[in-house]
């Protein structure tokens, strides 16, 4: 699967999920832009949360930034987008606009 610009742009408005175990960070934001540029893809969010014990705290920067040529891509259904970089042990999901998860997190980011 290749990634353009193009083909992410139907995510915008909606939510990535970002966790590594390394770090042990949970991240979860509402995407604003998205982006493939020189191999790289590029997430700016209106909003992003990171996961604290069990507590969700809004966190500052607001962006992602991940290497395209290291990452492994699977469509895991209902439009949602797996993206693993096993190097790190960082995973991420893409959820559309429309997608359920949009409502969780929205009420995680308001609590």
């Amino acid at each position: 699967m290749e990634l353009t610009t193009e083909v992410l742009s139907k995510f915008v408005g909606g939510v990535m999920e970002i966790s590594n175990r390394v770090e042990n960070h949970h991240y979860m934001g509402k995407i604003q832009e998205i982006e493939v540029k020189d191999g790289m893809l590029i997430v700016k969010f209106h909003w992003l949360i990171k996961k604290n014990g069990r507590q969700w705290k809004k966190v500052s920067p607001i962006s992602y930034l991940g290497n395209l040529k290291i990452c492994n891509l699977s469509d895991i259904g209902r439009d949602r987008l797996f993206i693993c970089i096993p190097v790190v042990e960082e995973t991420s999901i893409l959820y559309l606009p429309t997608d359920s998860k949009l409502n969780q997190v929205e009420v995680l980011r308001t609590s």
